[in-house]
């Protein structure tokens, strides 16, 4: 009977033993999930207070196909930094193709930096952030103006419902909050942005022949103050090498609603000229724009990448005309690489096929060693002699021969 209770009190005490083993284990999983919810907040915050984005990145801002069209993956993390000097001395006008020259020295220039964030929180689920800072310098015969600020943050989703080795579609819907203001009576600074809220929903696509990948998107902007709707597009091709690649596109957008001055936009432009040395880069009443883009991507790393090119503009209505210069910055944390493409997978799939063998390809070096490369050349094989068949004997030649010789 002793020996039956301490049996008993034994198990017991194992079962309250492994009961607070769980009840731990449930501790610690609740505040790892706890901690990473906190962290990832604080990132996007961050993100949302330092990066740039808005609906500028669909309308008038360069492209960055590795950051917009990346491939999703679970607790992948991006981040881009792309900054963009643009000088203009000229406007398109308000019947589209042709553009006029500002009053004599008259000018505005900008660069604006956009830092982008963003979070895969599932394997087709993606949540973005971002926000844009200006610095604009408008320059008339009686004086420069300047305005540097933080003129928008951006919060987005976008939900990929194809998503193969050859083609990826993205939805997506952002929302930006413009941190900027104007005013038309009383405001003596330079205009660096639209200063109204906007709403954007829309689509990317993008198609991948081995190297060569077709890209595309298409998008609905909405505007508060009164401004009119817009349509941002954007048509490019990307040829990709092992360590860089080269991007060119056409990219822009047009008004698809009126202004609320469309019928008295001296309201607006009187406003520009003053502020802006007439340069209609910002706060336009109904315009459109079409931009061209080449720019180069260079691999730093299967993590990063260095972006440099050249955009220009090609046509307009009622829009500043001009040439830009961009460079920009793009990381990853976790996930795929960045740099990899259709020809990198079928070299790894190739290389498994042949059993783990050294690819050609590949940075492996054989090293010279001394030794005797007769001890590992294989001994020489004999020849089999062919042994001469003998010739049939004839009786009658025998018999005569052996008469031959009694005799």
């Amino acid at each position: 009977m002793p020996h039956c209770q301490n049996s008993q009190q034994f198990e017991q005490k194992n079962l309250r033993f492994l009961g607070h083993l769980v009840q731990a284990e449930r501790v610690h999983g609740i505040l790892v999930t706890l901690m990473r919810t906190v962290l990832m907040t604080l990132l996007t915050v961050t993100a949302a207070s330092l990066s740039l984005a808005g609906f500028q990145a669909y309308a008038i801002d360069p492209l960055t196909p590795n950051y917009d069209y990346a491939p999703m993956s679970p607790n992948q993390m991006q981040f881009s930094a792309v900054t963009q000097y643009f000088s203009s001395t000229a406007n398109y006008d308000d019947q589209g193709g042709a553009f006029e020259q500002l009053d004599d020295e008259h000018s505005f220039s900008e660069i604006n930096t956009r830092l982008r964030g963003s979070y895969d929180i599932a394997p087709v689920w993606r949540l973005t952030t971002g926000a844009r800072i200006n610095f604009v310098t408008s320059q008339d015969e009686n004086e420069v103006r300047t305005n540097s600020e933080l003129n928008e943050v951006s919060l987005g989703l976008v939900y990929a419902p194809v998503y193969t080795l050859s083609q990826r579609l993205y939805l997506e819907a952002r929302g930006v909050l413009a941190l900027n203001t104007i005013d038309p009576v009383a405001g003596d600074d330079a205009i660096n942005g639209e200063a109204a809220n906007q709403a954007l929903i829309g689509a990317r696509y993008g198609y991948l022949f081995s190297r060569f990948e077709l890209l595309g998107s298409l998008h609905y902007q909405f505007l508060t103050e009164g401004r009119s709707a817009r349509i941002p597009y954007s048509a490019g091709a990307r040829l990709m090498f092992s360590d860089f690649s080269v991007f060119g596109s056409v990219f822009g957008f047009f008004s698809n609603t009126f202004d609320e001055f469309s019928d008295n936009p001296k309201e607006r432009t009187d406003v520009t000229d003053r502020l802006n040395a007439g340069s209609l880069r910002y706060y336009a009443v109904d315009p459109s724009l079409l931009n061209s883009q080449i720019s180069f991507d260079v691999a730093l790393s299967k993590k990063a990448n260095l972006m440099i090119g050249v955009t220009k503009t090609l046509n307009g209505l009622n829009a500043a005309e001009g040439i830009g210069i961009v460079a920009g910055l793009e990381f990853r944390w976790g996930g795929a690489d960045i740099n990899t493409n259709r020809t990198d997978i079928k070299r790894a799939r190739a290389k498994r096929r042949r059993g783990g063998r050294v690819d050609p390809d590949s940075d492996f070096e054989l090293k010279e060693e001394r030794y005797d490369e007769g001890l590992f050349k294989p001994k020489p094989k004999k020849r089999k002699r062919r042994r001469r068949r003998r010739r049939p004997i004839d009786i009658d030649d025998a018999i005569d021969s052996t008469i031959d010789d009694l005799e």
